[in-house]
């Protein structure tokens, strides 16, 4: 994993207190960069209506229309586009998907992305 260095946080404030997630539209333009290397200490959702890549860690991986991409916590990432389009990146806590009792689900699958291990 890359060192995670401060300068590539990302710097934005999300008031999202009464509502645990964050929707950004991405406006996608043909052979531009979406959005530039960063990473944040929330999940990231990707729901790609364009084609393009997600490089995550230093690793691109191509999507294609209709894709849906998952970003880990902590990771840096950047989104390239290859058409027009949008892109919408749906970002939340884990805290959101966790219930006061821990339940399978959160144990075998939350836990394990929460502290890296899956």
């Amino acid at each position: 994993m890359p060192h995670l260095s401060f300068t590539l946080f990302e710097k934005t404030t999300r008031d999202n207190r009464m509502f645990p997630f964050y929707l950004y539209t991405l406006k996608a333009v043909t052979n531009t960069t979406i959005v530039y290397p960063h990473w944040h200490e929330e999940l990231e959702i990707l729901c790609c209506l364009c084609d393009g890549s997600c490089e995550i860690n230093g690793v691109p991986t191509e999507f294609v229309t209709g894709d849906f991409m998952f970003v880990n916590k902590e990771v840096i990432h950047q989104i390239k586009a290859t058409c027009d389009g949008i892109v919408y990146a749906l970002i939340f806590n884990y805290s959101s998907l966790c219930f006061k009792k821990e339940d399978s689900f959160q144990r075998n699958v939350l836990n394990p992305l929460q502290t890296g291990h899956l």
